[in-house]
């Protein structure tokens, strides 16, 4: 058990801060790279991005540490509590019979545009083919002189 507590240890203070940490500099520097390589000068608004993936990494590594605590306290309280000697009871209301009605209606309806979407694309298809002829780019045969 020792031994998978040290793996355990190693690679979340070790193998995964150094992983994340070396892909982030490794994208920034082929982010720097592929714009000085076509822009043919330096744009560092990179570090933006890498700010911001950062921030986006942090939060998200407390919200699994949060959750992982959470975790770990409903377990405890669940599974290693003594019994309460009070009854639970539970509170139910009535449904509605326009509840159950509302709700049989959006099933149908995610159901029906889950499974049989072909209308609506025909209908997205007719509304999007004058577009598409609109901003469509002529192709080389069009240019071609009869």
């Amino acid at each position: 058990m020792d031994f998978l507590n040290a793996v355990v240890a190693i690679t979340n203070l070790l193998i995964i801060p150094a992983t994340t940490y070396g892909a982030q500099l490794a994208l920034g520097a082929l982010g720097v790279t592929l714009i000085y390589s076509i822009l043919r000068f330096s744009n560092f608004a990179h570090g933006d991005t890498m700010a911001f993936g950062t921030v986006v990494t942090i939060g998200a590594a407390l919200g699994n540490v949060m959750a992982a605590g959470f975790l770990l306290w409903a377990f405890q309280r669940v599974f290693l509590s003594q019994p309460e000697e009070t009854s639970l009871r539970i509170k139910t209301s009535a449904t509605l019979s326009t509840e159950v009605l509302i709700a049989a209606v959006i099933i149908f309806a995610l159901l029906g545009l889950g499974f049989y979407t072909e209308p609506w694309l025909e209908l997205i298809d007719k509304s999007l083919t004058p577009l598409n002829n609109l901003y469509s780019t002529p192709t080389a045969h069009e240019y071609a002189m009869p």
